[in-house]
Parts: C-alpha cells; structure tokens; sequence
C-alpha cells in the first residue's frame, strides 16, 4: 500500500517542487466567475501602484527603490490563496511591457516577482 504523505521539500526533486508549485498555482475545479473578477481588479490595482512606484521612486526607470505592489500582493494571497498569483503575474508583465521594457525583461521581472510573493 502506498503513502500518501508527501516527503520534505527539501528531500523532493526540483521537479517534484515544481510540479507541487505549479498544483498550488492551478485555479481550483469549482473556482467561480466572481473569484476571477476579484484576481482582475487586484492585477489593476497592483499594476496601478506599480506603475507609482516606477514613476515616482525608479532608480533609472526600471527598478524602484521601494515596491508597493508587493504589499498588496502578499496580503491578498495570505487572504485569498495562491490563485492570485496570476494576477501578479499579468500584471507585472503587461506593466513592464507598458513602460517600454523587452518582452524578454519582462517575463523574467514577472515570474521573479511571483515567485517571490510565493515564497
């Protein structure tokens, strides 16, 4: 017969924590209309204070010596879970895109701030 408790993170593979990352990330199978209107307007408002942070604390534009939206972020995903991660995903990247970065940039800018809001 087969356990079925999971191992350690630290005893997992980097595809096993990747494949459990990606199981958190996943909407849930019940997952209503209204859930996703609320990760929307949480990615509007992170993008907004995004956007203040850049145009008022840069360092060169692209970096901010303080980031707003993290705050926001951590909180809502304390709150509401791990589905509101998308929405810091899309809102970082169309962020960066909107200020001029590289498709590139601000893929990577995206993912490292999710991930860290994951963290």
């Amino acid at each position: 017969m087969q356990s079925s408790v999971l191992p350690h993170p630290s005893e997992m593979s980097a595809q096993g924590r990747l494949l459990k990352l990606w199981a958190q990330l996943r909407a849930p199978a019940g997952a209503d209309e209204a859930a996703w209107h609320k990760v929307a307007a949480m990615a509007a408002i992170y993008a907004a204070l995004g956007q203040f942070s850049l145009s008022t604390l840069a360092i060169g534009g692209v970096i901010s010596a303080m980031w707003l939206p993290f705050g926001l972020a951590f909180a809502m995903i304390l709150l509401g879970g791990s589905r509101y991660a998308w929405g810091v995903l899309l809102a970082e990247f169309g962020l960066h895109l909107f200020r001029g970065s590289a498709f590139d940039l601000s893929l990577v800018l995206a993912s490292g701030n999710t991930l860290a809001v994951l963290a």
